[in-house]
């Protein structure tokens, strides 16, 4: 029996070029994996934002792990999924922003990304 190969990668110095984002000297070893079948998995810490883009720009539609493994995405069309599915490993968004509601009450002094206007 053959074996199932997943190959698993960061991004940032790995697979994209360290200064330059680029990913063309990996294009010959990700059109190899894919005429193999073999899923390339992004594993990052960008945002799935981010990390949708890069994959349109790549032309590859496949699972993948972000914010240093707070989540992992499942987009639509993968695995058989009619619409993305996202499993989250941590507090979500509305249970962080409670904890740092209560630091702020005891004074605490931070700014977040929730707290800056979206221009």
């Amino acid at each position: 029996m053959q074996p199932h190969l997943i190959v698993f990668t960061d991004l940032d110095g790995t697979l994209l070029d360290h200064h330059s984002y680029s990913w063309r000297a990996a294009s010959p070893a990700m059109a190899r994996l894919a005429a193999y079948g073999i899923p390339l998995i992004f594993n990052s810490s960008k945002t799935a934002a981010e990390m949708r883009h890069l994959q349109s720009a790549m032309g590859i539609r496949a699972p993948f792990i972000v914010e240093n493994g707070a989540a992992a995405v499942i987009p639509t069309g993968c695995l058989g999924r009619t619409e993305e599915q996202v499993m989250n490993f941590g507090a979500d968004h509305q249970q962080v922003l409670r904890a740092l509601m209560v630091q702020r009450e005891a004074g605490a002094q931070f700014r977040g990304f929730s707290d800056m206007p979206d221009t």
